[in-house]
């Protein structure tokens, strides 16, 4: 039985192979048969298989409605490593968006990647030297459904949202405890309207 569904965003070309066949490969790579036990166990964990009505709310739900701002401000390039540091310090900023025109998305920096980059020294030292380029990114009419699932399977708590995946103009963020407190609480409320009223058949005198 089928558990998921996959829609290609770019063109691709397809290798179909019988059952034996696949098994054989895979059970003679054993990294490609960790990779598939890797991800086989993440999607047995599924939220909507332990909640099923999880999926079809995530489906129905717009990253829009869980959208956070811009953290901290955009940094350029060639931004020196000592004034993001300070800049992580004084707003408490788990990451930022790396922009050439403080439009565009062209990388983003974590706090793992500024101790990274603390390795090299803090003299000229530039962003562009350390920054992550082409990040995940998830397009803002896009589906909740598919950000806890992108989040799901590269185990990260948070996402960019840009525009659309072409353009790449920065909306914004969501979190994945966001969007599960939300959809948690949206299950809870379903769960709760749908309970039959208690009539009472006792009678006073």
């Amino acid at each position: 039985p089928r558990s998921a569904s996959v829609r290609a965003r770019t063109v691709v070309e397809v290798v179909v192979m019988g059952r034996n066949v696949f098994s054989q490969v895979s059970n003679s790579l054993a990294p490609m048969k960790e990779l598939i036990t890797s991800t086989v166990t993440k999607r047995s964990g599924g939220l909507w298989q332990k909640l099923p009505s999880a999926r079809d709310i995530l489906s129905r739900t717009s990253i829009r409605d869980f959208l956070e701002p811009i953290p901290g401000k955009l940094v350029k390039p060639e931004s020196q490593l000592e004034d993001v540091v300070r800049m992580f310090e004084e707003l408490e900023l788990e990451f930022c968006y790396v922009s050439k025109d403080n439009i565009h998305i062209d990388g983003i920096l974590t706090q793992a990647d500024l101790l990274r980059a603390l390795e090299l020294g803090t003299t000229g030292v530039k962003v562009e030297d350390f920054m992550s380029l082409e990040p995940l990114v998830v397009a803002v009419d896009e589906s909740c459904l598919l950000a806890a699932t992108t989040m799901r399977d590269n185990d990260l708590k948070w996402l960019p949202v840009v525009n659309s995946l072409q353009e790449r103009k920065i909306e914004g963020h969501v979190k994945r405890q966001t969007i599960l407190a939300g959809i948690l609480s949206k299950c809870s409320s379903c769960t709760s309207t749908s309970k039959p009223a208690t009539v009472s058949t006792s009678t006073g005198v």
